[in-house]
Parts: C-alpha cells; sequence; structure tokens
C-alpha cells in the first residue's frame, strides 16, 4: 500500500496500518487528568484572546 509519496525525495512511502498506540488509554485504567473538556469560559468575549487566570480577572490584550 503507497500511502504518500516522500516530500524531499518524492519516494513512495509504505505506512502499516496502526493497530494499537502504545500511549491509548487502558480501559480500568487510571484518570491521568490533563486539560479540561472546554476552555470556552477562558475567552475573552471582547475580543477572543485567552483568559489565562480566568474570567474573573480583566483580559490582559483588551482589559474587557
Amino acid at each position: 500500500m503507497i500511502a504518500s509519496r516522500d516530500h524531499m525525495t518524492r519516494e513512495p512511502m509504505t505506512q502499516e496500518p496502526m493497530t494499537e498506540h502504545s500511549d491509548a488509554r487502558k480501559p480500568g485504567g487510571e484518570d491521568l487528568g490533563g486539560d479540561p473538556v472546554c476552555w470556552l469560559d477562558r475567552v475573552c468575549p471582547e475580543c477572543g484572546a485567552f483568559l489565562p487566570d480566568g474570567p474573573e480577572h480583566p483580559c490582559p490584550r483588551c482589559a474587557g
């Protein structure tokens, strides 16, 4: 199977289908935490900037 071509040499590149990601979460595994599902509450409604300190602080870009 030719998946694509090498962008430098234009030689065909083959790729075997992935069967499993080594970093995939296994059933019954521990929750590793991470980012919240939605950061929408941390977006300034005036200019769209990300509010790193949360919506209770003024926007660093527009002070909105």
